[in-house]
């Protein structure tokens, strides 16, 4: 399944994780620091909100200028603008987040969250037949003055990476024996991750399943 690994490390480790690293950007979005327990999780709870109406705006205004995302064997600093295209992608997949517990350790200048049982569906997912990815927890968010600059997500749970890898592996398959001309742009046989490539997956897992009927 080298087609589907690979999309799933594209949408997860660099697309998916952002959507966890999204999560806990209602603890931030102010500077100077998070004053207390309470106050994190009120603000967590409005960026959940913020997110599953994809203002992105809002979602963007919560990172530091530059934010640090470590995944296994990768560590990347990204600048806030950055993000952009990703938070593109998850509203035109109308991704939506769903969490049941986070852990929070200090406030004031320096805090770190840590997210339990966090759940995402897209329509994306319902198209592939996938439903919804389920992540690992231990996701970790740094704050530092109240905005977020350090990312260690978890990835999804085996059975999550099983299912989206064994679909892009179709997919594709399908892709370049019936609708070749449908690669052109793609890097590696793998779709940008941004508005248009969200577009254009919908599209394709669209044809897929007509073919399938």
């Amino acid at each position: 399944m080298k087609k589907g690994r690979s999309a799933m490390r594209v949408l997860g480790a660099a697309g998916l994780a952002v959507c966890l690293a999204s999560l806990t950007l209602a603890c931030g979005g102010q500077e100077g620091g998070i004053e207390d327990e309470g106050q994190v999780r009120e603000r967590f709870s409005a960026y959940i909100e913020a997110h599953n109406r994809h203002d992105i705006e809002a979602e963007l205004a919560f990172y530091a200028e530059e934010v640090i995302f470590e995944v296994p064997q990768s560590t990347a600093l990204m600048r806030r603008e950055d993000l952009r295209p990703r938070f593109e992608w998850e509203a035109v997949t109308d991704s939506q987040l769903s969490f049941t517990g986070i852990e929070i350790d200090g406030t004031g200048s320096s805090t770190t969250v840590t997210i339990n049982d966090f759940v995402e569906t897209s329509t994306w997912l319902q198209l592939a037949g996938i439903g919804e990815i389920v992540y690992e927890p231990g996701t970790k968010i740094v704050f530092t003055d109240g905005l977020i600059t350090e990312v260690l997500p978890s990835p999804p749970v085996e059975e999550s990476q099983d299912a989206v890898g064994a679909v892009m592996d179709e997919l594709m398959d399908w892709v370049m024996e019936n609708r070749p001309e449908e690669m052109e742009g793609m890097v590696g046989g793998q779709l940008p991750y941004d508005g248009e490539g969200a577009r254009k997956l919908l599209e394709l897992l669209a044809y897929w399943r007509e073919a399938q009927q």
